[in-house]
């Protein structure tokens, strides 16, 4: 017999299953080398090495008032704080009553920011009409930052001076027993506030 009419239109069939994932693809060739970039932002200042010095001498003058003293380092930024630290012998002579005042200056003036570096050494326990029995030789150290010296060659002194109000009478200390005393300059950054 002849065909039949056609039928209608189906249905849509249900969605069919996910397909696995293909394998990965080859390598692509290399792309062309990209132009060079823009300048960076400059950074901040550096240094290539420390800048330090050490001075080291004998206390052996008998000195109880005054410089005891000098030692310089060139400042390269004026940027830059400058620690200093003292180590070795604090005789300050034993007598009644005894103070002294240990204190850095920079340039011939003492540090203002932040502060003084400095120390108050004083006894008060030796009764004059009384044998002594404290020693004579101490170790002691002084140490501490001061900013906004300008670059260029800093002149660091340890200074004695007697406390105020208090007398200038002290025992020579014996110079048979000779310490090193030693000053440690760095420059370093400003330490924060």
């Amino acid at each position: 017999g002849e065909p039949g009419e056609g039928g209608d239109v189906g249905f849509p069939g249900e969605r069919g299953l996910r397909g696995f994932g293909g394998f990965p693809g080859a390598k692509g060739h290399k792309g062309k080398e990209g132009d060079t970039g823009l300048p960076g932002r400059r950074g901040p200042p550096g240094s290539s090495s420390s800048n330090a010095r050490e001075c080291m001498w004998k206390m052996d003058d008998g000195k109880d008032r005054g410089v005891i003293v000098n030692c310089t380092i060139q400042k390269t930024s004026s940027s830059t704080a400058i620690h200093v630290t003292y180590n070795g012998p604090i005789e300050i002579g034993l007598c009644k009553r005894c103070c002294k005042r240990w204190f850095f200056t920079f340039n011939g003036q003492e540090c203002r920011s932040p502060a003084p570096i400095d120390a108050i050494i004083g006894l008060m326990l030796v009764n004059v009409n009384q044998r002594n029995t404290l020693p004579v030789f101490r170790h002691g150290t002084i140490s501490g930052y001061c900013n906004s010296l300008p670059r260029g060659v800093v002149r660091v002194a340890l200074d004695l001076s007697n406390c105020p109000g208090y007398p200038s009478d002290s025992i020579v200390v014996s110079t048979e027993v000779v310490a090193t005393g030693r000053i440690i300059i760095e420059e370093v950054p400003a330490p924060q506030a």
